[in-house]
């Protein structure tokens, strides 16, 4: 949509609660007071989402979006803005050349928008430079230099003075990869956002500027609770949430997310902050760090006891726990919805003078594996506590002898299976088992991560007694990752998806297959 034709629909709307605009070109300053001056129009509006396209050549776009903000009305609540490359987004190269227009008589290029001056109101006339698609397709003499030179009207632009007493949202990134050199005009914004609650930034800028910022915005927004998303930036995200989160008055954020934070900030200084919001935390999301690195989740674990999701992401980059941080204390966050997480140190060790694994060779297991098994019974126990767990991503991380991670069994996502976590036991042939904690686990609809049937452990020791315990214990369970491909479903479990008929959650137990919740039957192929 041209962008006369969008600021005309949105002048004759001055009633809009809702506006939210996808991929509008923003590229001079009197197209952004063209815009402005249309949203400054609209009294009502509540919520404004903008994804602007902009000529990123240098600090071009660096004075336009003031006009967004500065031209919102007080009525505003949430406000989303995102700025991007216009050169990019076209997937083309192009260059706009200045035409000169005599304002004094007010000449004007004529359009191709289909509306004469005067069917617009009153606005003074301004450049804009758009092209049209079969101008942009290139000939046997390349891209095409003719350009369309529209005019259109454009409203006179004042900046709004009073602060946005109604904004509880506020979600602003910038041209990505721009370097800010100033945050002059950052903060002249959140100045003006005394009541946001919940905040998404994504700036660029140094050290100092990080550190700084952080710190005026906690001062000036004291009310926010939610903090989202990459941040103000140098190298990684998350470093001005961090900086953020220590600085807010204390059991006030109900959610935090650090993505791509240095790992200097996240530990273990991350701990103590977390500390002072504990009581009042719901939701905190640590993730994509550029190498798997450990970190410890002890103090979340032990503290924030209303948290009800933890996300940790795991794969071929992020980060991990040991097995000794997780059992550092015992896990209080029992009102625990969602789990995402990464734990080493779960394999069983590996003894020279035993040829054998444990389910393939008769009784007693060495001292060695009694020990490990003790420390997995106290996790296993601990997450069987979680009575109010629905989606749980528990995955172990495979360690060389070393102690650094083995990239290549990540990489390949190689089959694994937490010991003796799905298997009931044998006590007649010493075989240790430990499904029968989970049994707290009635809300339980996902289970992702390292729980394969298909590794020789689980073969030896999930046989019917396991899955019958299971249709038992997880009525509501609606997708498990037991197999990778249905050709290697068992017949315990081929029976246990015959189970869930006649009213019960359909269940998928394929990796990669999303259950869609419904109920009723299903088609015995699908897994």
């Amino acid at each position: 949509t041209q962008m006369a034709q969008v600021c005309w629909l949105v002048f004759l709307n001055r009633g809009l609660v809702d506006l939210r605009l996808n991929g509008i070109p923003l590229l001079d300053r009197r197209v952004g007071q063209l815009l402005a001056g249309v949203i400054a129009g609209l009294s009502k509006l509540r919520r404004l989402e903008v994804l602007v396209h902009c000529v990123k050549r240098g600090d071009d776009w660096m004075r336009l979006w003031p006009y967004l903000f500065f031209a919102c009305p007080p009525s505003i609540q949430k406000l989303r803005m995102i700025f991007e490359d216009y050169q990019a987004n076209c997937g083309v190269r192009h260059s706009v050349e200045e035409e000169e227009v005599d304002d004094d008589d007010g000449e004007y290029y004529e359009t191709n928008y289909g509306y004469e001056p005067k069917d617009m109101p009153h606005w003074e006339y301004y450049l804009d430079y758009e092209m049209e698609e079969e101008e942009l397709e290139e000939d046997e003499g390349g891209m095409s230099e003719d350009l369309v030179v529209p005019a259109v009207a454009a409203t006179s632009f004042v900046r709004r003075q009073e602060p946005l007493s109604n904004l509880e949202e506020l979600f602003f990134h910038g041209m990505h990869g721009y370097h800010w050199d100033s945050l002059t005009d950052l903060r002249s914004m959140f100045t003006h956002c005394p009541n946001i609650k919940k905040l998404n930034t994504y700036v660029k800028a140094g050290d100092e500027a990080i550190k700084a910022m952080g710190q005026f915005i906690a001062k000036t927004c004291p009310k926010i609770e939610v903090l989202e998303g990459g941040s103000f930036q140098k190298d990684s995200r998350g470093s001005e949430e961090y900086r953020i989160l220590t600085s807010l008055p204390a059991q006030q954020v109900i959610h935090v997310e650090l993505i791509d934070c240095p790992l200097k900030i996240i530990d273990p200084a991350f701990n103590i902050k977390i500390q002072q919001h504990s009581i009042i935390l719901r939701e905190i999301h640590i993730g994509r760090n550029r190498s798997h690195v450990t970190i410890s989740a002890s103090t979340i674990l032990k503290e924030c006891s209303n948290l009800e999701a933890l996300f940790v992401p795991f794969s071929i980059n992020g980060y991990y726990i040991t097995l000794d941080d997780a059992l550092r204390s015992p896990w209080v966050c029992t009102k625990l919805q969602t789990l995402m997480i990464a734990i080493s140190g779960c394999d069983l060790p590996v003894e020279r003078e035993v040829l054998l694994p444990y389910y393939l060779r008769p009784p007693p297991i060495t001292l060695s594996e009694t020990y490990h098994f003790s420390q997995l019974e106290d996790l296993y126990q601990q997450i069987g506590t979680l009575t109010s767990l629905k989606d749980l991503n528990l995955r172990m991380v495979p360690l060389k002898a070393n102690g650094q991670v083995d990239e290549r069994k990540v990489n390949n996502n190689i089959a694994m299976s937490f010991p003796a976590m799905l298997s009931v036991g044998d006590t007649y042939a010493g075989r240790p088992g430990f499904l029968n904690h989970l049994s707290g686990l009635k809300k339980l609809e996902t289970l992702r991560g390292s729980f394969s049937a298909e590794t020789y452990e689980s073969e030896k020791t999930i046989e019917w007694p396991e899955v019958v315990w299971m249709d038992q214990n997880w009525p509501l369970l609606r997708h498990a990752e037991f197999f990778s491909d249905k050709n290697k479903v068992t017949p315990p479990f081929k029976w246990l998806k015959s189970k869930r008929r006649n009213g019960r959650p359909l269940l998928r137990i394929v990796a990669g297959y999303e259950s869609s919740g419904e109920i009723g039957s299903e088609d015995d192929d699908v897994f």
